[in-house]
């Protein structure tokens, strides 16, 4: 995945996504420190590059669709790990066609 970045216009402050989190502010309050809120985002929050990948994929156990609604390939290996953790051997993670979506 090529590099994307947010850019501050007011700061000139340029973050790369992906070490960019979205937190939510009702799990922190006024007591933490700075490097606890980013040990925070990084455990609890969702990485902003994740929200921008394509989600075109698919998991299929034993002839059946996994889950509901498309996946990006790293959420649909993840699920299709933890099939095989729970002992499934026909597991595939399949990407979907454009054409499918229509």
């Amino acid at each position: 995945m090529k590099h994307q970045y947010i850019v501050d216009t007011d700061t000139g402050t340029i973050l790369n996504l992906a070490k960019c989190y979205v937190l939510d502010a009702d799990l922190i309050d006024d007591s933490f420190t700075e490097p606890e809120i980013c040990d925070l985002a990084v455990e609890a929050g969702v990485n902003v590059a994740s929200l921008l990948e394509p989600k075109e994929y698919t998991v299929w156990v034993g002839g059946t669709e996994a889950n509901d609604y498309y996946l990006t390939r790293d959420e649909a290996q993840a699920l299709a790990n933890e099939y095989i953790s729970d002992g499934y051997v026909d597991v595939s993670v399949v990407r979907t066609s454009k054409n499918d979506e229509a």
